[in-house]
């Protein structure tokens, strides 16, 4: 059976960026079968849990990241790749409900901020394996593996760690 990968992009991106295509050809090249998760940035990111096929593996990018760790609290997988985690309890309420004014009614905002501050991330409380990336160049974000010449940005360089770890 073919093992799937779920790839949750990060923070009002999709799947079909030209960077998470790469990212999909080159995993399918190693002979996974690809998930592209579908989000909508504007709900509760604690609402957009889903339940993935056991023993798969997930890859969340920033906020994807996070969600990738909720999922993983929740439901049994192989493993998770957590690239460039979003640091939550560095950012205030009121930082986090004006970053999402820009792009959601004050309600949805609102609901996001608030969602965003009940989430506490602990690796520690994983019962399953994980590895977590980071950009060399990033200040906020920390990874037990360094990006060269990487930023909070998917890039060939990031496609390449991700492609060597799984």
């Amino acid at each position: 059976m073919t093992k799937i990968i779920y790839i949750i992009p990060g923070y009002g991106e999709t799947g079909s960026e030209v960077r998470y295509k790469k990212l999909t050809s080159i995993l399918g090249l190693k002979g996974y079968e690809i998930e592209q998760v579908k989000i909508n940035w504007k709900k509760p990111l604690s609402s957009l849990i889903f339940k993935p096929v056991e023993n798969s593996i997930i890859v969340g990018f920033s906020f994807g990241a996070v969600l990738a760790y909720l999922i993983a609290k929740k439901y049994p997988l192989e493993k998770i790749v957590l690239c460039s985690l979003s640091p939550l309890n560095k950012f205030s309420y009121k930082e986090e409900y004006k970053e999402n004014l820009k792009y959601m009614s004050p309600e949805q905002a609102a609901a996001n901020a608030k969602d965003l501050k009940s989430i506490k991330i602990s690796l520690k409380d994983l019962k399953i394996p994980y590895v977590t990336l980071a950009g060399e160049k990033e200040k906020l974000c920390k990874g037990e593996f360094l990006v060269p010449k990487s930023d909070h940005f998917i890039t060939n360089n990031y496609i390449n760690c991700i492609a060597k770890l799984l």
